[in-house]
């Protein structure tokens, strides 16, 4: 065999070795995996390909983290870490590479933050933090790390979380607690600071984690309703729902009814979304439910199974960059992985 040929074959060899390790690695989630003694660890981040395979460990860390979100060009994923305070818990903003290098800290106030998310620029992240008192909305530009707090609850009572920029960065979108009106949705403008509720106010349960879709033209949030029993308080009915960015043409997707879900977000240039679920999981104490990842596409209904894990997998977020996510330096998971239609 000539040389020529010899090398030929080794290139080819090497980009068939190099093509299946560049895994389409568009979801970054959360994993609390169970160990080699079947102990419980403490929940890391995660990727995987949009069909589940591929999943890689980025995190492995004695602290639990969680809420992962690709930055809008791919390259980093804001997460939050519970470190060790004195005498409790503190959560802080950390980013790192999209292969998990590079880690860096953001906020280190004895105040809880959490929630980040990115602004369609990349140059800001929204989060939620007690660091005033109340829970609030924060921005912090990334090139000055200068905070600014953004809504004010001192008077109205109640707090604002999990926040989501509008595509154009003008607007938020966010969990308003109002007292004794539960969890509702609001809107704030970024430059003037005037916030209002988006959706009328829903009487007899909770909306949660507004998203705007990735073209701006809908928003995407969950309703759960509970019930009070002697000694527990059970979910008995929760409902994902999609609605145009003026808050009408509301649809309710075809979520099967007895299914518990904790996160959803939009995925695949808005024709899919990401729900993190527990088939069966309605009507049971609110204990922590073991979640798996589903994708939903919303033009036939279809759910198909992404993680199929023994503990909960859940806060799944795509980006639509197709990314090499090398193993060198992290854990490969090798997990039984479902991928089904339902």
């Amino acid at each position: 065999m000539s040389t020529q040929k010899l090398l030929l074959l080794l290139w080819v060899g090497i980009s068939v070795f190099v093509l299946r390790d560049v895994a389409a690695s568009s979801i970054v989630f959360t994993s609390a995996p169970r160990g080699e003694f079947g102990e419980i660890r403490l929940p890391d981040i995660y990727v995987m390909s949009f069909d589940g395979g591929n999943v890689k460990q980025l995190t492995q860390t004695l602290a639990p983290e969680w809420g992962p979100k690709w930055s809008p060009d791919g390259k980093y994923i804001l997460f939050v870490r519970d470190v060790l305070a004195t005498s409790r818990r503190q959560s802080d903003i950390f980013i790192m590479d999209a292969d998990g290098r590079n880690e860096q800290r953001l906020t280190y106030h004895p105040a809880d933050d959490g929630f980040p998310t990115w602004s369609p620029d990349g140059k800001q992240i929204a989060f939620s933090s007690g660091r005033s008192g109340n829970i609030e909305i924060h921005l912090m530009d990334l090139a000055s790390r200068e905070i600014t707090q953004l809504t004010d609850n001192e008077k109205a009572g109640g707090f604002s979380s999990k926040p989501n920029f509008s595509p154009d960065g003008t607007h938020i979108v966010y969990e308003q607690v109002i007292r004794n009106a539960g969890r509702q949705i609001y809107i704030i403008d970024v430059k003037t600071r005037a916030a209002r509720n988006f959706l009328p106010q829903h009487i007899g349960g909770n909306r949660y984690t507004p998203r705007f879709s990735p073209d701006g033209k809908y928003l995407l949030y969950s309703e759960v309703e509970y019930r009070v029993e002697p000694g527990a308080i059970r979910r008995t009915a929760n409902r994902l729902i999609v609605v145009n960015n003026r808050g009408k043409g509301r649809k309710v997707l075809k979520i099967p009814k007895n299914w518990r879900f904790e996160a959803a977000s939009w995925a695949a240039q808005g024709t899919e979304i990401l729900i993190a679920a527990m088939p069966n999981g309605l009507g049971g104490p609110l204990v922590p439910p073991n979640l798996d990842i589903y994708r939903y596409r919303l033009s036939t209904g279809q759910l198909t199974q992404l993680t199929n894990h023994p503990h909960s997998d859940s806060a799944p977020h795509w980006t639509r960059h197709a990314l090499s996510v090398s193993s060198q330096g992290k854990v490969k998971t090798h997990w039984g992985a479902v991928k089904t239609e339902k």
